[in-house]
């Protein structure tokens, strides 16, 4: 059950960052840099959702990946 409370605090986090469905599931596909450019969702079921959520914890208190 952890891993599903993870997800669902990235998408959350996601939701109020974005706001657009549509461009957050855009973004969830999209290749990051601090991700070795894998797409968040690689990362995610890839079972490293740990890592995604703390670049967007540290995106909303403004710190640089």
């Amino acid at each position: 059950q952890e891993s599903l409370r993870l997800i669902k605090r990235v998408l959350t986090i996601l939701d109020d960052m974005i706001g657009d469905r549509q461009t957050v599931r855009a973004w969830l596909n999209a290749p990051h840099a601090d991700l070795g450019m894998r797409t968040p969702i690689q990362v995610i079921l890839g079972g490293h959702v740990d890592a995604l959520l703390r670049i967007l914890e540290n995106a909303l208190e403004g710190i640089p990946a």
